[in-house]
């Protein structure tokens, strides 16, 4: 290993699918001006529902700012209202909870499994009769188990909706995520599968659904252009600026660009709060729309890079103080999480290093500045998802991640504690 890799900074998130392919396609929204009046509507959101649709062989797609939003349309084709009740895992997002409160429904959490998906058998006893539907969240990429839920759905006549925001592309029994339940929601966020910075997708595979769809469609307001140049702009300012960023002049760019707005935030203060932003739910803007389908043309390619790179930590980590995930063939492993009871230590080992390990997620709404009493939940309510969410740390799987990096991570933690 040269010098050069031994500096390179490495990071779990952070911007994970930076390319100079999207990096090309921005930059000529961002400095043609011929382009500009396609910031937000254009062929690109056309065609990508079409591109999703056939994908997932679904009854239609749609394509809008966020998987947040995703969720809370699917919760409405659902008429999810006041008075129902809607069963999420206690390990996840904030803006799951925030989906269903949105509607007046209340979020209702069940624990999860040391996989970190959603405990079946717990949740049986969480269903009422006011229960109207169940989030399936397949966590870091890896399935739920789907045959025992579809089963219990079923047979309660309860509408499931698949959370794939960490899973486009993982499959069950050789079948895609998302193909399961009534709706499924994907994110295309700054660090998920595919990023165009913030968008996502929901997508039907109820019968006859598409007018459903495409009422919900002509309902949308299209992508504010303020919100579109600083989504635009973070491309560019976090790809230059990663490289340096163990350097003072990478830190003190990034911290100046978030001073003046120039980024984008990812959860807002008042989505921390409970609270709906303003321009949610709107359409996916064109000009993300073509940076999602220039990633997508590569997706099965991007998703064997990342299981390669979770096998090669699934054989090569070695290090007692870790607790390795059962290997799962068909996970795309968003991210690879270890569970270790120096989650503190070993972050600071592996930073002093230049690796900058996740945390994903710290505590079971996550993250750890929201207020839990907006999001409906009571702490000790999940003990697993509490217990798991102080000793997760999850390892990069992303494009950048190269085997040589990947060596050079697994040589860090196989030393920690030596």
């Amino acid at each position: 290993m040269n010098w050069r890799q031994r500096l390179q900074p490495i990071f779990t998130g952070f911007a994970p699918n930076l390319r100079g392919k999207e990096l090309k396609l921005i930059g000529q929204y961002l400095f043609f001006p011929w382009k500009w009046s396609q910031w937000q509507n254009g062929a690109g959101e056309t065609r990508l529902n079409q591109v999703l649709a056939s994908y997932f062989n679904a009854t239609s797609a749609l394509s809008v700012d966020s998987g947040r939003s995703a969720l809370y349309l699917a919760l409405q084709a659902l008429r999810v209202t006041k008075g129902d009740e809607v069963i999420i895992p206690g390990f996840t997002c904030v803006v799951v909870p925030n989906a269903v409160r949105w509607t007046g429904a209340v979020p209702i959490y069940v624990d999860i499994n040391p996989d970190f998906n959603l405990n079946v058998d717990l949740l049986i006893n969480k269903i009422t009769v006011r229960t109207k539907a169940i989030i399936i969240q397949h966590t870091f990429g890896r399935s739920v188990d789907m045959e025992r839920i579809l089963a219990l759905a079923k047979e309660r006549g309860i509408a499931i909706i698949e959370d794939c925001a960490h899973a486009l592309g993982a499959r069950y029994q050789g079948r895609l995520l998302g193909t399961f339940g009534d709706y499924a929601i994907f994110s295309f966020g700054t660090d998920k599968i595919i990023s165009c910075g913030r968008g996502g997708a929901l997508i039907s595979n109820r019968k006859n659904d598409e007018e459903k769809i495409r009422e919900l469609k002509n309902n949308l307001p299209s992508f504010p252009r303020s919100q579109i140049f600083p989504i635009l702009l973070h491309f560019p300012i976090f790809y230059f600026s990663k490289p340096l960023y163990h350097f003072f002049l990478g830190k003190l760019f990034l911290f100046l660009t978030k001073k003046l707005h120039l980024t984008m935030r990812i959860i807002t203060d008042g989505e921390k709060r409970g609270e709906r932003p303003k321009f949610i739910p709107c359409r996916l803007a064109n000009c993300l729309a073509e940076i999602v389908l220039s990633q997508f043309s590569d997706l099965e390619k991007i998703n064997q890079h990342r299981a390669n790179i979770a096998r090669y930590y699934d054989l090569h980590l070695s290090n007692s103080h870790l607790e390795k995930p059962e290997w799962d063939g068909e996970s795309i492993w968003l991210r690879y999480p270890v569970l270790t009871n120096q989650p503190a230590q070993i972050h600071q080992y592996c930073r002093q290093k230049g690796i900058i390990l996740g945390d994903w997620y710290n505590q079971p709404v996550a993250p750890k500045d929201i207020s839990l009493e907006a999001a409906q939940y009571q702490l000790n309510s999940c003990p697993q998802a509490e217990t798991l969410a102080k000793q997760v740390i999850n390892l990069p799987t992303d494009l950048a991640i190269t085997p040589i990096i990947a060596q050079r991570i697994v040589n860090t933690l196989n030393t920690y504690g030596d």
